[in-house]
């Protein structure tokens, strides 16, 4: 499993600009497999300023995968 960490690169975006970049993530991930068979996103706990799960990163089970995905994205 490769653990591709979402932050600092999306650290200073609004939240609504983080989805959109998740959003374009999962799609790019789509066209190669099955959410939970190719990957699952990574979920953070709720801290008190920000009350609510935060995905924080994504975690892609084939490493071929995952190089394109580092590349692609620059993360």
């Amino acid at each position: 499993m490769n653990t591709i960490m979402f932050f600092p690169k999306l650290a200073e975006l609004s939240i609504e600009e983080i989805d959109k970049h998740i959003a374009e993530y999962r799609a790019w991930l789509d066209q190669y497999g099955d959410y939970g068979r190719l990957y699952m996103m990574n979920i953070g706990r709720p801290n008190q300023t920000n009350p609510q799960s935060v995905m924080i990163g994504v975690n892609i089970y084939d490493s071929e995968i995952a190089m394109l995905f580092k590349l692609m994205f620059e993360l």
